[in-house]
């Protein structure tokens, strides 16, 4: 029945019905509270809310068990926990918080994803060359979304090399032609 219920709960939250998602998904960890797949659920759809907040307290009450560190690499949903928390404290502005989440992610898996907010965090606290070599290995994986050329050239520009983050930023351009986030990036660093 819990898993059940988290389909359907899944099912509601594809089609905005949050409230009915959150129903089901609390309903489901009534069932099963150490399901962390489904309390991930939960979390991420305060998310999508746009209730940050309630986001964090529910991915930290869902890591409160400090062990959970330790299974970041055999268990794709505890990772999964430390990623969207991450991505939910860049959300609310906590960057140190998130780059501290980001780093227990980057030990269960190197994905375009982990790496990517790990660098965001690291640029938005002025720790631009520690984004820069995640961002590079970010670059070696596919699929690569235009995001990863723009946050490296940000890092570029960051770190005073300008040269490098403009060939960053044309390289994107040539393979997302248009992309209005690496043209304004561009734009910054022919400016500083």
């Amino acid at each position: 029945m819990a898993d059940l219920l988290l389909a359907r709960g899944i099912a509601y939250r594809n089609q905005g019905d949050f409230p009915e998602a959150l129903a089901d998904f609390d309903q489901s960890l009534w069932l099963r509270s150490d399901s962390i797949s489904t309390a991930n659920m939960r979390a991420w759809t305060f998310r999508e809310m746009g209730e940050y907040a309630a986001a964090e307290e529910a991915y930290s009450q869902t890591l409160k068990d400090q062990s959970l560190k330790e299974q970041v690499a055999e268990s794709r949903s505890v990772w999964q926990a430390f990623l969207s928390r991450c991505v939910v404290r860049q959300d609310l502005g906590h960057f140190s918080l998130s780059a501290d989440d980001c780093e227990i992610a980057l030990q269960g898996r190197r994905d375009e994803d982990s790496l990517y907010f790990a660098a965001r965090a690291y640029n938005r606290l002025e720790r631009c060359a520690e984004a820069v070599p995640l961002l590079e290995e970010a670059l070696m994986l596919e699929p690569v979304l235009s995001r990863i050329y723009g946050e490296l050239g940000f890092a570029y520009g960051c770190i005073g090399n300008s040269q490098r983050a403009l060939t960053v930023l044309e390289e994107g351009l040539e393979r997302f032609p248009g992309d209005e986030g690496l043209q304004a990036m561009r734009r910054w660093v022919i400016g500083i």
